[in-house]
């Protein structure tokens, strides 16, 4: 069974629940403020506070995008480099491994198996930058989802590249007593050898 996984090297992460604007726009708010007749009575009031605000406004991604992506990357360099003791650490023991062409595995061992039967020195996998989001999930822990390549390590230098297999993935990683651990894998939309650099999909458009 072929066990083509998961996600993603260090990239700029992205939370959808997340806010960020940039210092740019909220200049120009603030110079609209200033200049508009009906805040004359009031600007002096408000400009205060909401000078107090724009670090809050434009600031960087929030903790938790930050630590998922940060246990996405390591994930996956243990993958790349076939380090099985560590990748398997961030498993949980009843994992649930969803692919689409091979099917549910259940069990961390499964998985750990399958990558060392079917991926060690056979797949490299990739992240596509700016795919990845992350979704607090209230008395759990986190949902991931993104987009990622996979290519043979022997025809990439260090990435992989159009015409590489691609696929989307979600994630449920569970926070127990402050450890983090993948529960559920869903691995699904893979399409092979038709990667290329063109958003949303990046995919070869299919044929009519």
């Amino acid at each position: 069974m072929r066990l083509v996984t998961l996600v993603r090297q260090p990239e700029e992460p992205t939370h959808q629940g997340s806010r960020k604007i940039d210092h740019r726009s909220a200049e120009l708010f603030l110079g609209m403020l200033w200049n508009c007749p009906a805040s004359h009575g009031v600007k002096n009031d408000m400009i205060t506070p909401i000078l107090f605000l724009l670090p809050l406004l434009a600031a960087s991604p929030d903790d938790l995008t930050v630590k998922i992506t940060t246990l996405d990357a390591e994930v996956f360099d243990a993958y790349n480099r076939c380090d099985l003791t560590k990748f398997g650490s961030f498993f949980a023991d009843d994992l649930e491994f969803y692919h689409d062409q091979g099917g549910l595995s259940v069990g961390r061992q499964a998985l750990v198996e399958g990558v060392k039967n079917n991926i060690c020195g056979k797949v490299h996998r990739d992240s596509i930058p700016g795919t990845l989001a992350v979704y607090p999930l209230k008395g759990y822990g986190a949902v991931e989802t993104g987009i990622h390549l996979f290519c043979d390590p022997k025809s990439t230098t260090g990435k992989c590249g159009d015409g590489s297999g691609v696929a989307r993935f979600i994630h449920l990683w569970q926070n127990k007593d402050g450890g983090w651990k993948i529960t559920r894998v869903i691995s699904y939309d893979h399409c092979n050898d038709c990667s290329t650099s063109i958003p949303p999909n990046f995919r070869v458009a299919a044929s009519k």
